[in-house]
C-alpha cells in the first residue's frame, strides 16, 4: 500500500547501506545472480560452509535484470565466504570489511611496532 511516499533510488541505497553498517565482528559481501538462481537457503549454506554466520540478507533488483544480494556475515576476514559463494556459482561484486589484505599487513606491522615500544 503506497501512502504517498516517494522513495527515490538514492534514498533506497542510503537506507540499505545504513541497515548494514559494518561492525567490528562482521563484513558485508554483495553478490549478483539471476532471479532464477536466487535461493536464500543456498546462499546461507554457502556462507555456513565457510564457518561463518549469515546475519543479514537484503535483495534488490539490479540494473541488468539480475538480483543484487547484500549479505552481512559474522566474519572479520570474508575471503573464505567469498571463495565459498564463488564455488556455489554466485558472482561477488563488492566486499566491505574492516580487515582487508592491505590493512591486515599494516595492522600486524603496527602491533609489532607497538610490542617493541612496550619492551
Amino acid at each position: 500500500m503506497n501512502r504517498g511516499y516517494n522513495i527515490n533510488e538514492r534514498h533506497k541505497s542510503r537506507v540499505r547501506v545504513e541497515a548494514l553498517i559494518p561492525r567490528d565482528d562482521s563484513s558485508i559481501v554483495e553478490i549478483e545472480c539471476a532471479p532464477a538462481d536466487y535461493s536464500a537457503s543456498r546462499i546461507a549454506h554457502a556462507v555456513e560452509d565457510a564457518d561463518a554466520h549469515l546475519v543479514d540478507l537484503l535483495t534488490e533488483p539490479g540494473e541488468d535484470g539480475n538480483l543484487r544480494v547484500t549479505l552481512r556475515v559474522r566474519r572479520e576476514n570474508p575471503s573464505g565466504v567469498v571463495s565459498s559463494l564463488e564455488r556455489y556459482g554466485y558472482t561477488v561484486t563488492d566486499v566491505e570489511s574492516r580487515i582487508t589484505p592491505d590493512n591486515d599487513d599494516q595492522l600486524w606491522r603496527f602491533l609489532e611496532f607497538q610490542r617493541m615500544l612496550n619492551v
